[in-house]
């Protein structure tokens, strides 16, 4: 394990009980694994749930909130795999393109784009030496 996983992963648990205020899915921290990790990836999801109902301005709010910064915490961590970072980053760079295009796609590029970066994020937390998170829900 990289030496600066376990910070991140103490970070990452420290900043999960900073839950938003309006519900936003990831507050939660009582399933098994690090808190932190878990919180990404229901951030990830909550976005594509929101872009798969049309509402691309809260799948953009819960990623810029919930998980912008955090990957980039994990792509640190994971440094070690110079190719799950890329990914993980590439991924990262697709959602942002389509959130900050002037007119974005339909919901399901974006929706599809957002479950992508959930599995590279997943991908890159097994680099660290943690359990896998859990994938999105179908």
């Amino acid at each position: 394990m990289h030496v600066a996983a376990p910070l991140l992963l103490a970070a990452l648990a420290l900043t999960a009980g900073c839950a938003r205020s309006d519900g936003v899915a990831g507050s939660d921290t009582s399933d098994t694994g690090p808190a932190g990790l878990r919180a990404v990836i229901a951030a990830l999801c909550a976005a594509r749930d929101a872009a798969l109902g049309g509402d691309s301005a809260r799948a953009r709010t819960i990623f810029f909130d919930d998980a912008h910064d955090r990957l980039h915490e994990l792509a640190e961590a994971a440094s070690d795999d110079r190719r799950a970072v890329a990914r993980l980053l590439e991924a990262k760079q697709r959602v942002e393109d389509d959130l900050t295009t002037a007119t974005i796609g339909s919901g399901d590029d974006l929706s599809e784009d957002l479950a992508d970066l959930a599995v590279a994020s997943a991908d890159a937390a097994e680099v660290t030496g943690e359990p896998r998170p859990a994938p999105c829900a179908a």
